[in-house]
């Protein structure tokens, strides 16, 4: 959301397509790393940021992009619910947390189970913790 802020800023017709604006931000359970904004929760924070590009000329369109292509010229089709083009896509791919399945997991998001140790690592200062994952991405 932040480069379609820039570029709208900037008078460039602007598009947004995403499945679900926000992403992974809107399940974070307190934000105590975002300035002027502490222990606002994950969705209200998204929520903001949305209020703030609606203040542009930015189209948003709730969809999964399952294309990219690379047309003649210096242009590109996007196809998503439909097919768009345009002279620049920033493709921004966003993440999923890998979950455990395991019992409580989803009942305890948030409230013990998290998933960005940079994040919420402060919250268990001085507390015994299990950091789960594989090669390089415990803890990372």
């Amino acid at each position: 959301m932040g480069a379609a802020l820039y570029s709208a800023r900037y008078n460039l017709k602007t598009l947004i397509i995403a499945k679900e604006f926000g992403g992974t931000g809107n399940i974070a359970h307190k934000v105590d790393n975002w300035i002027g904004e502490p222990g606002i929760t994950g969705m209200e924070l998204m929520d903001k940021f949305v209020k703030h590009i609606n203040d542009y000329d930015v189209t948003r369109v709730e969809s999964e992009v399952t294309n990219i292509s690379k047309l003649s010229g210096n242009s590109f089709s996007v196809k998503a619910d439909k097919t768009y083009h345009g002279k620049s896509v920033i493709y921004a791919l966003g993440m999923k947390h890998r979950k455990l399945e395991i019992p409580g997991e989803k009942k305890f998001a948030g409230k013990g189970v998290n998933y960005c140790y940079t994040c919420d690592g402060p919250l268990y200062k001085n507390k015994k913790v299990a950091i789960i994952g594989g090669g390089d991405s415990a803890g990372w």
